[in-house]
């Protein structure tokens, strides 16, 4: 019994042993069919880093090369290379796109089976970084869905990947360019000329804006003009062929239907629009510039969307510059003065003092006149001393000439001579006082609204309009009022808050006694703050006087002791019209 128990436990063990060499050689495998599975990598970069494309089709050659952040053929012809058109075919540059080994096991096929020994398409990518990849193709696997493929100057290797992306490069180069008219930055455009039979439409660039002639004499309108050359940098034919034999008269280009002068920064660009290409067809030739062997068509669509309009190519604005980029103003006739842009924030240069200068009112008289409408009916001339104001960027400058008939402002440009209205005197009322509109509009009172304990207000004859109190709630009348009214608390809220914390709507740089203020005599208002001791200790009364209408709903003012006349803000002369009392 123990031999035979002996005996049973050394078969268990040589079992055992046994098992553990046959499961280890199991996972161990065969080395050359565990490389083989690995998936093969392809791209080692995305389709956004390539910067070179190589196409070796057919015997043929195929180049693209990207330039900045625009694609161009330079093999077998230079041309632009469409922009949609590459990016379907980097699309399929993708690092995670990996070639599939043949099964473990399995042989690589003969040649003539998977064709890399001569393949169809061999595609050589470059990466920005320097890196490159290359792939070849062969056959199609059978009735599927994949193709053969290796790496180049690796002879041994066979893998496949999906036929998409070998379909993504087998292109022509004519599927492949660019199918526009004329492509350019309308940045660099410096004119535009349509020209159709009788009719001329021409823009120019003129400083930072645009001249107008032709059909209309206007200055142009950057907006619609921008929009003008963007369409036109994105015409496209469907196809470009070479041009079949025949005169250019038999297309109609002599003398041509439409034709469109583009003139660039260094180039220049011409396209034509002939004749119908056949009955029924309502397509018509085109050709351009840009590639004078070839010809293609232009739908009436498309020709509809690239003829100018005259009157939305004017200037909708009364001047149509990028004022808000300007370096300088200058001002003269008026009142003149000189500011620049000193980085983010502007300095005086003329005149040499102006007391609480406040930059942010320069930006703020830019805006308006930038804003300002073009309308028409602009007939009256300009009187003597009206201002004139030079906008300059760099060595580059629009002037304009600005004045009021005493309803409406009138602005004057020049090449061409151009005079349009806006219907409100408050640009011109803002231009006028020249270099006082740029001082704080802050009125120094020294007072807040919360500090006023009570409110004044007395007619030229010296008769109360109104005397108000403040109890920490609401505000009371102290005395009588004629007629009877009751003092609305929350409108004399109002009126406390405009005058105590008084923005004029500007200063100005006339004489207190002048004529016009009417405050050379007795004012027309008096309006007294005083201050509430418990809440101001240090604070003093202060003391409006107010004199005459003013242009645009203001009036003219000062703070007694003070010879500086401002125009009061339209809703604080608002409340001395309307009342504070209740209706």
């Amino acid at each position: 019994m123990k031999g035979m128990r002996r005996t049973t436990l050394l078969l268990l063990a040589i079992g055992a042993a046994v098992g553990v060499v046959v499961w280890t050689e199991l996972q161990r495998g065969d080395p050359g069919a565990s490389a083989e599975r690995e998936p093969v990598e392809i791209f080692p970069f995305g389709g956004d880093e390539v910067v070179g494309i190589d196409v070796a089709r057919d015997g043929k050659r195929i180049s693209l090369k990207k330039d900045g952040a625009t694609w161009r053929l330079t093999e077998p012809h230079a041309w632009p290379a469409g922009t949609t058109a590459v990016m379907i075919l980097l699309r399929s540059v993708d690092p995670m796109e990996k070639g599939s080994p043949l099964p473990p096991g399995t042989a690589a096929p003969e040649a003539a089976v998977h064709g890399l020994d001569a393949p169809r398409l061999v595609v050589t990518l470059a990466a920005g970084s320097g890196k490159t990849a290359a792939v070849a193709f062969g056959k199609d696997v059978g009735a599927g869905d994949r193709v053969y493929a290796r790496r180049p100057g690796q002879p041994s290797e066979v893998f496949t990947l999906p036929k998409a992306v070998a379909a993504a490069f087998d292109r022509s180069p004519e599927s492949l360019r660019d199918t526009g008219f004329c492509r350019f930055d309308y940045r660099s455009t410096k004119s535009i000329a349509y020209r159709s039979g009788e009719k001329l439409v021409r823009v120019v660039r003129q400083g930072r804006g645009w001249r107008l002639s032709g059909e209309a004499e206007d200055l142009g309108d950057p907006a619609t003009v921008e929009e003008w050359t963007v369409r036109l940098a994105g015409a496209q034919t469907e196809t470009f062929a070479p041009r079949p034999a025949g005169s250019r008269a038999d297309f109609g280009f002599e003398p041509p239907f439409a034709s469109f002068d583009i003139e660039l920064e260094g180039r220049s660009i011409r396209v034509l629009v002939g004749a119908p290409v056949k009955e029924g067809d309502d397509r018509r030739w085109a050709e351009t510039s840009e590639y004078p062997d070839d010809i293609g068509t232009m739908t009436p669509q498309l020709l509809d969307l690239l003829t100018p309009l005259p009157a939305a190519l004017r200037a909708s604005r009364a001047l149509p510059w990028p004022l808000a980029e300007a370096d300088a103003v200058v001002a003269t006739g008026g009142v003149p003065y000189e500011v620049q842009r000193q980085g983010a924030t502007w300095s005086v240069i003329r005149p040499a003092i102006l007391t609480r200068f406040a930059p942010a009112r320069v930006d703020s008289l830019l805006k308006e006149l930038a804003q300002a409408p073009a309308a028409s009916g602009g007939t009256a001339q300009p009187p003597a001393g009206a201002p004139t104001l030079t906008f300059r960027w760099g060595t580059v400058e629009h002037s304009a000439r600005i004045w009021s008939d005493g309803t409406d402002t009138f602005i004057r440009t020049s090449d061409p001579d151009r005079v349009v209205r806006a219907f409100t005197t408050s640009l011109h009322d803002h231009v006028a006082p020249g270099p006082h509109f740029f001082r704080d509009p802050a009125v120094p009172t020294d007072l807040i609204p919360l500090q006023v304990k009570t409110v004044s207000i007395t007619d030229r004859n010296g008769v109360i309009w109104v005397e108000a109190e403040f109890n920490g709630r609401v505000w009371t009348s102290t005395s009588p009022v004629a007629g009877g009214k009751a003092l609305d608390s929350d409108k004399m809220s109002r009126l406390n808050v405009l005058w105590a914390g008084m923005i004029a709507e500007t200063w100005l740089p006339v004489a207190k006694d002048a004529p016009e203020t009417g405050l050379a005599g007795a004012p027309a208002w008096k309006i007294r703050l005083i201050p509430d001791p418990g809440r101001a200790s240090n604070a003093k009364e202060r003391v409006f006087l107010v004199g005459s209408d003013g242009p645009g709903n203001t009036m003219y003012a000062v703070l007694e002791g003070s010879d500086e006349v401002f125009l009061v803000d339209p809703h604080a002369a608002g409340m001395l019209r309307g009342g504070v009392w209740k209706d």
